[in-house]
């Protein structure tokens, strides 16, 4: 976290000579708040703080809920017939596994 601004605008010489604003960037993800709403400096730098740490939880909630949603829309599939693992067919007796590969016949599943 680095921390740095001098305040700007008009309020005269109190504004010129004195640092109460405050930037704080996150060095890691290069995220920056800035605060100059008081005239203190440690209130600005706790305001900041909260405000970037505001955003910080929300790029990480947000980056686990897509990929939480697009786990769970992998896993899910499209539900079309393409997709169908076996069939079964109990007037025959008979099971089809579609990944074995073509005509490929399970063994029955009653016990004669």
């Amino acid at each position: 976290v680095d921390i740095s601004k001098k305040s700007s605008g008009p309020g005269g010489q109190s504004v010129n000579a004195s640092f109460q604003a405050i930037r704080i960037t996150h060095l890691p993800t290069g995220m920056s708040a800035f605060c100059a709403s008081s005239q203190s400096q440690a209130e600005n730098r706790v305001r900041a703080m909260e405000m970037l740490r505001t955003r910080l939880l929300d790029q990480q909630t947000s980056a686990r809920t897509s990929f939480e949603r697009s786990e769970r829309k992998e896993q899910r599939g499209t539900g079309d017939r393409s997709e169908k693992i076996r069939t079964y067919n109990f007037q025959r007796d008979e099971v089809i596994d579609h990944r074995l590969g073509k005509g490929a016949v399970a063994a029955g599943l009653g016990a004669n």
